[in-house]
């Protein structure tokens, strides 16, 4: 094992080199490497093309999470890639290895009662339109912070934001959210205004929106662990529960792919299906009663 210790060494050099990775990331790659070459070592295990597939086993019987044998795998794989290019060894370890479909988690979401209660708790315009704006419009928080006044189209009801990669969408606002931002502009007053949310001519930041949702939620009396772009998903959730096509909501979130506005889909099922165990429920003990 130790040709593939010293050529780990030469390999987190190219990638600091050449690839030009964060400290974090080599640090990472670097501890599942060598995670490897140890269980090679304690299990006498020949180093071979089916010696990855035999690590992937051990992974399992550890219990180890779906995510973490994925993240194991892309590094060593990368590792093994960059032995065969330099033809350090002359198989392939990554031959009969398929990589593990990473399973999503399903996003938290607030019912339609919920919403309701959470703008009943805010106290002031400010509030009200942080809030309106991100659950009326399923505005990430980056993008609702750099939102520029002049991107803001109250008379037309649109606002046109820049999602990830720069890339652009207009998103139009209801009735509601074009109320709650032209009561915070008449509180909020300013000779110059380069964003719609901003505190002495800067805007907002992340941490505050982060900390304005918390303290809401706080006043709310809810017990449930949500963050501003729970608000996001909310949004998207009562969209498609509300029969709102797929395409529309993914141009609205400004997804690349409708595969990541689907994800909604099934949360939306949850919660009808949650909605009708409730209805049969009451009317079992009405029955009863």
């Amino acid at each position: 094992m130790l040709i593939l210790k010293q050529y780990l060494t030469f390999y987190i050099d190219y990638l600091y080199r050449e690839k030009s990775l964060s400290s974090n990331t080599l640090s990472s790659y670097q501890i599942d490497i060598e995670q490897f070459i140890k269980w090679l070592e304690i299990e006498d295990i020949i180093f071979d093309k089916y010696c990855l597939s035999k690590y992937l086993v051990q992974l399992a019987k550890l219990g180890k999470k779906n995510a973490t044998v994925i993240r194991n795998l892309s590094s060593l794989k990368s590792f093994f890639n960059y032995l065969k290019i330099n033809n350090i060894i002359n198989f392939d370890p990554n031959e009969f290895i398929q990589t593990p479909r990473k399973i999503r988690k399903l996003p938290n979401v607030l019912s339609q009662d919920e919403i309701d209660l959470f703008f009943l708790s805010c106290k002031n315009p400010l509030d009200t339109a942080v809030i309106e704006l991100l659950y009326g419009t399923g505005l990430r928080v980056s993008e609702l912070v750099n939102l520029k006044y002049d991107y803001l189209d109250l008379k037309h009801g649109i606002i046109k934001c820049l999602g990830k990669g720069s890339k652009e969408r207009v998103v139009p606002i209801g009735k509601h959210a074009i109320k709650a931002i032209k009561l915070y502009l008449k509180e909020f007053p300013s000779n110059h205004r380069e964003y719609v949310f901003e505190i002495n001519q800067k805007p907002l930041t992340r941490i505050f929106v982060w900390k304005l949702t918390k303290r809401i939620l706080n006043q709310t009396g809810l017990s449930k662990n949500i963050s501003p772009h729970t608000l996001r998903h909310s949004f998207a959730t009562h969209l498609l529960e509300n029969g709102a096509d797929l395409r529309c909501v993914q141009e609205l979130l400004g997804h690349t792919s409708v595969i990541t506005t689907q994800l909604y889909t099934h949360v939306s099922k949850k919660h009808i299906k949650a909605a009708y165990n409730k209805a049969q429920a009451n009317f079992n003990e009405n029955k009863l009663g």
